[in-house]
């Protein structure tokens, strides 16, 4: 642990807590249609495109080296899931473009990334046990 991980959890816990507000927004304002529609879609849709990012940062924080880690997964297994999580990125940056001109389709792109993101994105490979592990330490 140390100080610029810790800045970045409260950043990413800032606007998971926040979730529940935009929502609420699109609930009463959706229906509604027109501008408001719109602006409460974009509203949702930018707290979702900074929570994205915020854990973009963390994670590459925490897998920028070892030192947070006793060893990091293999180097391809942490492109492969900074992949997925920058896909995630530009689909909540998509559907706040979408906001402004569709404001259902742009919830139907949340709802896709739900679904994405209800699937382990950062699964890691279990270690083969060394024999040390299998063993335990020699006497």
């Amino acid at each position: 642990m140390d100080g610029p991980l810790l800045v970045l959890n409260l950043n990413l816990l800032l606007w998971t807590a926040l979730i529940p507000f935009p929502t609420s927004v699109v609930a009463d304002y959706l229906g509604q249609g027109g501008e408001q529609a719109k602006t409460a879609v974009a509203f949702y849709s930018g707290v979702f495109v900074l929570m994205g990012v915020s854990f973009g940062a963390l994670f590459l924080w925490i897998t920028h080296d070892a030192r947070l880690l006793d060893r990091l997964p293999p180097p391809e297994v942490v492109r492969a899931a900074r992949l997925r999580f920058t896909l995630g990125l530009a689909v909540y940056l998509l559907a706040l473009a979408l906001s402004f001109v569709w404001p259902p389709l742009a919830l139907a792109l949340h709802a896709a990334m739900a679904l994405y993101y209800a699937f382990d994105q950062a699964s890691v490979p279990a270690a083969e046990p060394s024999d040390q592990q299998l063993t335990g330490p020699s006497a």
